[in-house]
Order: C-alpha cells, then structure tokens, then sequence
C-alpha cells in the first residue's frame, strides 16, 4: 500500500519535516524495488487519498471517508468471489467458460461464417448479374438503332424515287410506268409497316407496361396514323387492350408475389435460416463481450428524483406528439395494447436505470406495470379461444417459442439459470396454466355466425363453462399460496426444479414473483369474459368511432375509472412498508389497471387513435425486457454498462441506440426463425419439441440436474 500525501497546514511541529515530494519519493523506491517481487503494491488508496485531504484531521492520517472507501475495496477485492454482491463491482474474478458456451458459440460461430460466406457470394452473383445485365441493355440499344438506321435509308431512297408531279413525269421518259410507280409505293407502304412493328410499337409496348402512355409515343401514333382514320382508331383500341391487359398482369403479378411471400414466410429458405443465425451469432458475441469480460467499463446505479422523472416525461412527449388515426374501434385493440406494452416498458427500463426500486411509491406503480402485462396476455389468450379459432398443440409451441427463444439462448450463451429472467419464466407459467385450463373439458363451443357488427355470438353455455374453469383455476393457485412448503415440493421436484431455482438452489425468488401476480393473468380472462357478454347483450358498442357508453352512465363511469386510479396511488403514498404493501397488491391490483381501460377506451376519440412512437416499443417489448439484462444495464443488472467513460449522458445515448437496434433485430430474427423451428404441422412441430427435449435433458444430465 502506497503511503497517502499529506496536508501540510495542519501537521503538528515535529511532523512538519515530512512533505510530499519526501513521500512520492519513498512511494517510486518502494515500487522499483517490489517490482520483480510477487508482492502486490496497492495503488488505488493513494489516489482515494489525494480527493479526501481536508478530511485527514491531523493532516497526516486518513479521515473516516477514506478508510470506508479502503474497506470496502478490500471486501470488494477479497470477499466478491464467495459473495452475492448487489453492485456493478468489478472487482470479482472473471468466470471461466463452461462446455455448453463454448459449444453453443462454435454453433453460433459457424453459422456467423456460412452467413458472411453466402453474403459475399450474393454480392458477386449480383455484380456479374448486373454487368450482364447492362452488356445486354446496351447491346439491345445498339440493335434497335442499327434497325432503326436502316429504316430510316430505306425510306428516304424510297422518297427520292417517287414522282413529284407531271414533270417528274415527263423527264423520266418511257422508262417511268404506272405499275413502276404502284411498285414503289407498295416497297414504301411495306417499309413503313416494318418500321411501325419494329420501333412503335417497342416505344409504346414499354410505356403501357407502366399502366399509361408517355407524349413522345402517342405523337409517333398519331403521325404514323395520319394515312387511315381506320388504322389510329384500330391502333388505339390495340393499345387500350394492352394497357387492360397490363393492369391485369399487375394484378395477378401482386397477388402472386404475395403468395409467395406467404410461402416464403411459412416456409423459409436454408439460405434465409443461416443468415438469421449468423446475425444472431453475432449479436450473443456483443452480449458476452458486454457482461461477461472485462472489455467495458461498469458503474454503480444512483438514483434522484430528476434522473427518473426527467426521461419518462421526455418519453411521454415523444409518444404524445407522435399519435394517429387506427381503423381499430374495439376496447383493447391491437394498436392499443401494443401503444400500452411500450409505455410501460419504457417506465420499467428507466426504473432499472436508476434504480428506483428504493422509492417505495415508484416500486408499487411499477408492480402495477408487471401485473399489467400479464393482465393483457390474460385478456388476449381467453378473447382467442372465445372466438372458436385453433387452440392446437402448434400455437402453444409457437407461443412459448416466441417468449423463451430469446432467455434460453441467453441462459446458454450467459451462463445464467432460467429463473434469471425472471419475467420470461413468470408470462410462461401462467400462459401454460391458462392454456391446460380453456383445452380441458368442458371445452369452449365455437361461435354461432351472425349477421350483425358483432360478427359471432357465442352459446350461452360457453359463460357457464367459463365460470367453471376460473372457479377451478382460481382454487389451484390459492391452494399453492396457502402452504409455501407445498409450493417447494411442488417446484423443486426434479423434472421441473432447474426451471424454477436459482444459482443457489433457492426457490424463494420465484415464490416471490408468483405469488405477487397470481391472480393478474385471471383477472385480464374475467374482463374479456364480462366484455365478451357486454358486447352480445348489447351492454356496449365498440363497432363504431361512438363512446361506449353515453348519457349519465358515461360520467359516472368516468368518475369512478379517475377513483380507481387515484385509489391507488393514495395507497401506494401512504403504505407503511414494501413487505405490508406487496400482501395487499395482489387482491387490489385490477383497480387500477380497470380505471386506465375506461380512461383510455370510454371516449371514442381517444379509442381510435394511438401512439405510434409508443406501439413500436410495445411491439419488440419483450425483446427489450431481456436484452436489458447485459447489454444495457451490466454486471446481471446490479450496474451500468459505460461504452464512454467519463461522460455519461453521451454513454446513455450510444447505449440505448445499440440497445434498441440489438432488440429490434433479435425481434426479426425470432419471427423468421419461427416457422423452422416450430412448423405450422402437428408432427412436425411435435418431432421438433421431441428433439429439444432430447437435448434438454442431455444437458441437463451433463451439469448433474439429474
């Protein structure tokens, strides 16, 4: 340990001698001569010294600041590797590569290679293609005009020969007869067919392909057709009947090329396939690089009030001036849920940020947004099954796909356990729950077809076979929630356990989050179940622009959505403490989320429009719950990544940008892996879930699970 300056106005008499030049001499002797010895010199506390002189009472021994700061470098340097520190230290050894890294990043690897392969060959097929291409083009160009030249000799030697009257006539004496000149004019009529068939007609061909004729055409047209009334009007009639058939071929070209892209979607190419995955390779490189070595910088979060409030209320602008019209009139269309979904993303991400979750009442608003969450996938699954559409095998596996394609490949690369992400695992439970409870009997009948706005009435019996379902549903989870021994027994059995635990084999974080949002997913099914009998009784009308309800019951129910809202809120201000307020959340949480459904969708103005700038984030929201983890935030979401040190404004900006691209393409990247790995076939999609399963349990034997 290097020896601290000193403050030399308040050394005592006898110590005055000792100055610090003295000192940094004796500090360069001690390191020259420790140098080739495996003694580690501490450098560091000499400059934590130099920022805290006028704490030094004596000018010559350290104040109490600095020494805290001392021991808490040392905890950090000696004690990081055995503990669960909550910071974005980085002062812990870096962790070693295990056999499922470095197989999953060669796999990666490779295709990143095959992608960069297939590109460079794409580029030089399209360069030759194009150079043919324009060798063809210019070789044409040189036909048409040696036709062209030739044309235009004939018809000119075919002028000079023609008699220009009677004297003409007369000069050319005996030789001149009429059958020569009859001859003569034929050979010219002759030449200009065959100019009319070789240039007019290739002018105007190539100007109807564009659905209309340009200027220079019709003029050719008509000087050609100045000869015969009969021969213009037969000419423009053959043009209106290209310029039909042209739009027709259009026609016919668009829905063909939309059929293919629909083919193309369910059935994409192994050219498509790697290059998707070498993007992805690519990507998990920048997450590993990020949080799981040293390359970049990591710093502490600190929370103010102004650092949280500052960015949602520059976001809420953002989304404010950025709004449009929808042709969705439903309560909870999609553009709305997506214009929600991203709102509140954006609310969770700068909470992480700052790490707010100190703020007792910020941390209860953002529990309402988690719940929310799942209160919509509650409302969108049960308005699914309702409507009688297909409730197979192969839409379980494509939804579970699109949620966990992201975490597992993550929990891979990272080295992380499921529970990690604790989000992906929370919407993935409860959409399995919800999917066993609406396939089990009594099943829901298909709807009645009707003529009305309402497109579809269901039986009657569906309301009853519904309330069944949630009777029983709601039964399993409070029999899970009142004995917390059941819960673990239940969790950690071995089939399911890695799921569920965390790196220390604990279970209790997941009884954590379960418990707080047991009941989400059920409230947002009974509010599509009360809206779904609002609509077929004719409670309310959401076919239209209209408010849904009018007169005094609309004011009523307005005031009463700005009470639930407000409820809340007051609650959420004066709740004595987070382990009291997180009792009370689950059974009071649908209030507020109610209120905002009734704010947002009574008034038929603001129902249909939305937030574009907002609907983008709610659309790859997911993608940015995830990615936040390690390439955003840092050190498993205890720190800040810092790509710009020492100005965190500019690091903030660059962060996000690469943040928003990586999430925006992972979300591209998953909807076009998809149809490979989950087919639109029963067996097909079940092989697939066999084989991953099969791999599944391979690794999990390997890291001793079983």
């Amino acid at each position: 340990m290097l020896q601290e300056p000193v403050l030399a106005e308040r050394l005592v008499p006898h110590k005055a001698h000792i100055t610090n030049t003295l000192i940094d001499q004796y500090n360069r002797a001690a390191m020259q001569v420790l140098s080739g010895s495996r003694v580690l010199v501490w450098s560091s506390a000499r400059l934590i010294a130099q920022g805290s002189l006028l704490d030094f009472a004596d000018g010559i021994h350290a104040g109490e600041a600095t020494i805290t700061y001392y021991i808490q470098i040392l905890l950090n340097l000696y004690c990081n590797n055995y503990l669960n520190f909550d910071d974005g230290s980085c002062c812990n050894t870096r962790e070693g590569f295990t056999t499922t890294q470095i197989t999953s990043f060669v796999a990666l690897c490779t295709c990143s290679v095959l992608m960069i392969c297939l590109s460079l060959k794409q580029w030089l097929t399209a360069t030759q293609r194009q150079e043919q291409q324009q060798q063809q083009q210019q070789q044409q160009q040189c036909e048409q005009y040696n036709e062209a030249s030739g044309i235009t000799a004939l018809l000119s030697r075919g002028h000079q020969s023609m008699p220009s009257g009677d004297s003409d006539v007369s000069s050319t004496g005996s030789n001149s007869s009429p059958s020569h000149y009859q001859q003569q004019i034929q050979e010219q009529q002759q030449h200009d067919k065959i100019y009319h068939n070789h240039y007019v007609k290739t002018s105007t061909s190539n100007s109807v392909v564009n659905g209309s004729i340009s200027n220079n055409t019709s003029s050719n047209i008509v000087s050609e057709g100045s000869s015969s009334s009969n021969s213009s009007s037969r000419l423009s009639s053959e043009y209106g009947e290209l310029k039909e058939l042209s739009t027709e071929e259009q026609i016919q070209q668009k829905e063909q090329t939309a059929k293919q892209q629909q083919l193309a979607f369910s059935q994409p190419s192994l050219q498509t396939i790697l290059r998707a995955l070498g993007k992805l390779g690519l990507i998990m490189g920048y997450f590993f690089l990020c949080d799981r070595t040293g390359m970049f910088m990591k710093e502490n979060k600190y929370f103010s009030q102004l650092n949280f409030w500052f960015p949602i209320g520059y976001m809420l602008a953002l989304g404010l001036f950025f709004t449009e019209d929808t042709s969705h009139t439903r309560l909870l269309h999609r553009d709305m849920t997506d214009e929600w979904k991203g709102w509140m993303q954006l609310v969770i991400l700068v909470y992480h940020m700052t790490g707010s979750s100190q703020q007792l009442s910020i941390y209860l608003h953002v529990r309402i947004l988690v719940s929310a969450y799942l209160f919509l996938t509650g409302f969108g699954h049960f308005s699914y099954a309702w409507t009688g559409r297909d409730m197979g095998l192969v839409r379980f596996c494509q939804i579970m796909f699109r949620i966990n394609f992201l975490t597992i490949l993550l929990c891979l690369v990272m080295n992380r356990p499921y529970q990690f992400y604790y989000f992906v695992p929370l919407v993935s439970f409860w959409y399995t729950i919800l999917y066993i409870t609406l396939v089990l009997p009594p099943v829901l009948l298909k709807p009645r077809a009707n003529n009305s706005h309402l497109a579809t009435n269901a039986p009657t019996v569906n309301y009853l076979y519904s309330i069944v379902k949630f009777v029983g549903l709601a039964g399993f989870v409070t029999v899970l929630f009142l004995s917390e021994v059941f819960f673990e027994k239940v969790f950690v059995l071995r089939p399911w356990k890695a799921l569920f635990v965390t790196t220390d084999d604990d279970i209790h974080e997941w009884w954590f989050r379960w418990q707080l949002d047991r009941h989400s997913m059920l409230y947002g099914a009974v509010f599509a179940l009360l809206y779904r009998a609002g609509l077929q009784y004719g409670l309310l009308d959401d076919t239209s622009g209209s408010n849904l309800v009018t007169g005094r019951l609309a004011g009523l129910l307005s005031l009463l959505a700005v009470g639930c809202v407000g409820s809340y809120t007051v609650l959420a201000r004066f709740c004595g403490n987070k382990r009291d307020c997180n009792q009370v959340h689950p059974y009071v949480v649908w209030i507020p989320i109610l209120g905002y459904i009734i704010l947002r969708n009574q008034v038929g103005l603001l129902r249909t429009r939305f937030s574009s700038f907002f609907a983008w984030f709610g659309r790859i929201s997911l993608e940015l719950f995830v990615c936040q983890y390690h390439i955003w935030l840092a050190a498993d979401t205890h720190g800040v990544l810092v790509l710009i040190p020492s100005y965190p404004v500019a690091n903030v900006l660059v962060t996000s940008f690469i943040f928003l691209c990586v999430a925006q393409e992972i979300h591209e990247i998953t909807n076009v892996l998809l149809p490979f790995f989950v087919p639109n076939h029963s067996w097909k999609a079940v092989r697939n879930l066999s084989i991953f399963l099969f791999l599944l349990l391979a690794l999990a034997i390997h890291d001793g699970i079983f």
